[in-house]
């Protein structure tokens, strides 16, 4: 049998090691988890301005479909005044034809 002699010496470093491990273990996992988070965050901050871009031209949009609104009702408000016309036209030429009454 081979006796293998563990002496208090090799137990500190063992222990020193195992203790830098995971000191190190912790440093990579939180620097990792960091850039992570920073990466997260910036691709927030881009999502924010699409969002921000994409308000900005539901504003115009919606600003471009008041004055087609306001267009629209006005060509409305011609059509009727030619309505109006026509049908003076029409009832003149009906009263001043001979005959007519």
């Amino acid at each position: 049998m081979v006796a293998i002699e563990i002496n208090e010496e090799s137990l500190m470093i063992a222990a020193a090691g195992a203790m830098t491990s995971a000191l190190l273990t912790l440093i990579f996992s939180y620097l990792a988890f960091r850039v992570s988070i920073e990466s997260r965050l910036k691709d927030l901050e881009h999502q924010l301005d699409a969002l921000a871009d994409l308000e900005e031209a539901i504003f115009a949009q919606e600003e471009r479909i008041r004055d087609l609104e306001e267009a629209f009702n006005a060509q409305e408000e011609r059509m009727r005044g030619l309505e109006m016309v026509t049908d003076g036209l029409e009832a003149l030429s009906i009263d001043g034809m001979p005959g007519g009454e």
